[in-house]
Parts: C-alpha cells; sequence; structure tokens
C-alpha cells in the first residue's frame, strides 16, 4: 500500500550579493541553513563581470574539516548563470553554514554576481493538497 504525500513545501533560497566590497577572507558571506535541510542546487548569476586579473569565488561548508564544495571564475561575462555542480543535493540533519570567499589578483573596479542556495527542510508544509 502506498502512502499519500499530501503535504506541498515552498523551495527556499539564501541569496548573497557579492560585490568587489565583498573581496577578501573577512569580508565574504556565511550562509546558514537550519537542520533538517536538503540543499538542492546552488547557482551564480553574473550580473556584472568583475574586472581584476582573477577572481575567484570558493564556497566551503562547516563540516570539519570544512569540504570545498564550489569554485567558479567571477570573470564570467555579465548575464551568465552557472550552477555549481559540486554542491549535491544533501541532506544537512544538523544543518551546515556555507563560507562564500573571493579571492583576487590585481585590482577590481567593478562586478556584482549573486548567489542562490535553494533547499528545503524536511518536515515542513506550507500547504496540504486533499
Amino acid at each position: 500500500m502506498s502512502t499519500t504525500v499530501a503535504d506541498r513545501q515552498y523551495e527556499l533560497i539564501a541569496l548573497a550579493d557579492l560585490t568587489k566590497a565583498n573581496i577578501g577572507a573577512t569580508v565574504g558571506y556565511d550562509i546558514g541553513v537550519p537542520p533538517q535541510s536538503a540543499v538542492l542546487v546552488a547557482s551564480v548569476s553574473s550580473l556584472t563581470a568583475f574586472d581584476g586579473t582573477t577572481v575567484t569565488l570558493t564556497i566551503k561548508d562547516s563540516a570539519t574539516p570544512p569540504n570545498t564544495v564550489g569554485t567558479i571564475d567571477l570573470k564570467a561575462a555579465a548575464g551568465t548563470v552557472t550552477a555549481l555542480p559540486l554542491i549535491a543535493p544533501k541532506i544537512y540533519p544538523s544543518g551546515v553554514r556555507f563560507d562564500l570567499t573571493v579571492a583576487q589578483t590585481g585590482t577590481s573596479t567593478v562586478g556584482r554576481a549573486i548567489v542562490a542556495l535553494r533547499y528545503i527542510t524536511l518536515g515542513r508544509s506550507n500547504e496540504v493538497m486533499t
């Protein structure tokens, strides 16, 4: 006998708006995901290409030791969207934090990218379908 799934849940999206002000080890972003969450996918949308010699976004999780779960070149042309395949769908029973750090060589005078981390929380319900 099968079980009817009537609960429906909206996907949650944590956003980080990266600019040249976020370049450096202490000025990145820290995204927290609550316990019992399933991280589905992360993507980076380049709004304005960074213009440093090299500009790299690194995403690490809060595991011990931390795992690098994604690295992307932020010099991508404006208007591109890049999925981070290294962030595979995964359930975090105790929650997790993702550290977003941007490093560069040269000096960026412009640049903007949006990081979107999509997840759901198990056992959460927004609507019930009958």
